[in-house]
């Protein structure tokens, strides 16, 4: 008997990838975030091994903020290392500015940020591990690990399973009912 939980996700696969996009988008969710984007980082990136010291860059820029200014801890980060060079994702800004953000990251690579609603944030994510984008170096056991960056909000009390599926019911484009008195 085979469970969704017991297969793998391959990252050649569309079938695995939309999958693990909706699995990833309801973890972002489930760390309240506001103020969601579309984040693209230009860094020159040849390598697995230049990912993994990029990866450690961005952390301790993050982690310097963080200590600096508390307001910093409600932005959250989750990036994909793609076959071009460059990292495709998501960011949760909270209260910082989009300026701010470009500011203390865009002074050492190329970001560009757009804004998306909650509704587009799985095809978002999609569209960053989708098979044609993502990196592919052969076949890991961590999947998705050896290409990802993710830093999630500092202190923040995750949403239990059952808010996040209210959270996500309130936000689906029904009518409301109508209430009789």
């Amino acid at each position: 008997m085979s469970s969704s939980a017991n297969r793998p996700y391959s990252v050649s696969c569309e079938s695995c990838t939309w999958r693990y996009s909706l699995n990833i988008s309801r973890r972002i969710l489930t760390t309240n975030p506001r103020r969601l984007f579309a984040i693209t980082f230009t860094p020159t990136l040849t390598s697995q091994a230049d990912f993994r010291s990029w990866r450690i860059q961005v952390r301790n820029v993050l982690d310097y903020r963080r200590r600096e200014s508390r307001w910093w801890r409600d932005v959250g980060l989750w990036g994909w290392l793609n076959a071009d060079g460059h990292i495709k994702g998501i960011a949760s800004l909270g209260a910082i500015l989009e300026d701010e953000f470009l500011h203390a990251f865009g002074r050492r690579w190329p970001t560009t940020l757009r804004a998306i609603d909650e509704k587009e944030l799985r095809n978002e994510v999609y569209f960053s591990v989708r098979p044609s984008m993502i990196f592919n170096a052969g076949p890991h056991h961590g999947r998705y690990q050896h290409l990802k960056l993710a830093i999630e909000p500092a202190g923040k009390v995750r949403l239990t399973r059952a808010l996040t599926e209210e959270r996500c019911a309130l936000n689906a484009e029904h009518d409301a009912m109508p209430v009789v008195l």
